[in-house]
């Protein structure tokens, strides 16, 4: 099958986010971002319904 005959499988869409805020390095590097928006801790029997 050539490259022009292959089903496309997957689009990807990544909405535009706005980030406010970062965190102070230490924090950051503990929480594993520097975007407060972006850190969701895992919660151990927790579902993320958003």
């Amino acid at each position: 099958m050539n490259d022009n005959m292959k089903p496309e499988l997957a689009t990807a869409y990544v909405p535009y986010q706005e980030y406010t805020q970062i965190y102070p390095p230490m924090e950051a590097f503990k929480k594993g971002t520097v975007f407060p928006e972006l850190y969701k801790p895992y919660e151990s029997g927790k579902v993320w319904a958003e």
